[in-house]
């Protein structure tokens, strides 16, 4: 997930979202249950035989620990089991499957649809499990699943290495890798689910499965963006790392006036540039009136900035900078969490705080261009942002290309690869219940506008319930396999949420 922090015009609109009501997900829940013990109380039950905290509805801390990322989703687990160990993820799924009782799975807590989280049910938490451990040569570390970007990001620079992860500080590994992971390095080092070479997963009877290049290695190519809590939950992730010293960060930023002329002239240039570079543009409501680039070079200010030629010489900004930093620095600023930046001896924040789930309410949806985005598609863009419900609305465009696409379709689960030159991410946040409707139609009729002009895809980690061939837009001919996968390694459908593949 990227953040442009720079913007200022109402961070948690360009945060990402999810698509559906209250009443879809209890609908929803209802259909996946049917075979479960929801006749009991939970709080009845046998307690499960795990170390980490057990909370039930009315202890002290369980009304915060129920949040969702997302404030528009107010969801009522029966349970939150609280796992710090392979042990007590093994024992919460053994009690779960013993009991009939529906769970989900979560650890960063970001879903855009509130799918970490279930009504009545039980919510299986790995945030607490957060060891990174690193090879002697420092070329490999193992991740447990509950640890999120900035902590990690903060640890392996210790010893200059790094995974290529999104920019949102509280978003949870987990979720990051299984469904992608996009960030400035992707154009560079791939995306994060790219950089996977292990996964260590309780599976649906509570064993522990190993997988990797000489086992299970069909699993490992699922994980590699098959999305998350489809196949079991995984307790341990084994990446590739990177060295990684200064960078170079381009901040640019035009008159919203100038935002067709922008989009023609970034997307000509975006995903042909150096693949050393990854940039991002964002183009925000006529009333915000945004229109900021963004991008990381790895490399010198001079030379990012003589990549930069073809887009300065098409539209100049009204303002623009190369600067070159730590990456660590970069990643806080962007991160949305406090950073202290000395100035005359004295220090200030940069970035706004941000709680992980304490957010206004808001939906977020993708779609994949493959070509060009022709005067028509455009228009459809202006038009859109033209006229919003809220101010705090956007359009991201995600620069793809570079390690990204030398990846064939078929080597792993991410399907969004080849001739894929960017993503729109479509964004929309707003503060009161009684505006729902008319923000998620808004931002539906958008997408709906634009299916004419783009792939027919869409990212999987910017889940979207009201996509209605989901299986497709996230997988595309992947899907297939994804189901066989399904079918072997859980033929029950014990993991299962309203947008998990079925087998």
């Amino acid at each position: 997930m990227i953040d442009i922090v720079a913007m200022r015009i109402s961070r948690r609109g360009f945060l990402k979202g999810a698509g559906a009501t209250l009443a879809c997900s209890i609908v929803d829940l209802k259909a996946l249950c049917k075979d479960t013990n929801l006749s009991k109380p939970i709080s009845d039950l046998e307690r499960p035989k795990i170390k980490g905290r057990i909370l039930f509805p009315g202890d002290a801390d369980y009304n915060e620990e129920r949040k969702n990322y997302n404030a528009r989703f107010d969801l009522s687990p029966a349970s939150i089991l609280f796992c710090n160990s392979d042990n007590d993820v093994i024992e919460a799924v053994k009690w779960a499957r013993r009991n009939k009782v529906p769970i989900s799975i979560r650890s960063g807590g970001h879903s855009y649809e509130a799918f970490s989280l279930i009504d009545k049910g039980t919510v299986i938490d790995v945030g607490d499990m957060t060891a990174v451990t690193l090879n002697a040569k420092k070329t490999i570390a193992k991740v447990q699943p509950g640890i999120t970007l900035m902590p990690l990001c903060e640890t392996l620079w210790k010893d200059q290495r790094v995974i290529p992860v999104g920019s949102c500080a509280t978003v949870g590994i987990a979720g990051a890798t299984l469904g992608g992971g996009y960030g400035l390095l992707a154009r560079s080092m791939g995306l994060t689910c790219d950089n996977l070479i292990g996964v260590k997963m309780v599976d649906c009877h509570g064993n522990i499965v190993v997988a990797d290049e000489h086992q299970n290695s069909d699993l490992l190519w699922a994980c590699r963006g098959g999305g998350g809590g489809n196949f079991g939950i995984v307790t341990e992730f084994t990446f590739h790392l990177h060295p990684i010293e200064n960078v170079s960060i381009v901040r640019l930023r035009w008159k919203w006036e100038e935002a067709a002329d922008v989009m023609r002239a970034w997307q000509d240039w975006a995903c042909q540039v150096d693949d050393k570079m990854t940039s991002i543009l964002t183009v925000s409501s006529k009333k915000a009136g945004a229109l900021l680039g963004l991008a990381m070079y790895l490399g010198s200010p001079a030379k990012a900035q003589s990549l930069l030629n073809p887009i300065l010489d098409k539209v100049k900004p009204k303002k623009f900078s190369v600067v070159s930093m730590p990456f660590i620095k970069a990643q806080r600023e962007f991160s949305g969490l406090p950073t202290k930046h000395a100035k005359n001896d004295q220090s200030k924040d940069l970035t706004e705080p941000v709680h992980a789930r304490l957010h206004s309410r808001f939906k977020s949806t993708s779609d994949y261009v493959r070509a060009n985005l022709d005067d028509a598609a455009i228009k459809v863009i202006i038009d859109a942002l033209s006229e919003v419900p809220s101010d705090s609305s956007c359009v991201q465009f995600d620069s793809y290309g570079g390690a990204i696409n030398r990846i064939p379709v078929k080597d792993t689960a991410f399907c969004h690869r080849a001739d894929t030159k960017y993503c729109l991410h479509y964004q929309i946040s707003w503060a009161q219940a009684a505006n729902d409707i008319k923000n998620v139609n808004w931002i539906n009729d958008f997408r709906k506008a634009m299916q004419p002009h783009v792939s027919g895809y869409a990212y999987q980690n910017y889940c979207d319930r009201d996509i209605s061939n989901w299986g497709h837009a996230y997988y595309g001919d992947n899907v297939g396999r994804l189901n066989s996968i399904k079918r072997k390694y859980d033929p029950d459908n014990f993991f299962r949420f309203p947008q998990s593949i079925v087998g």
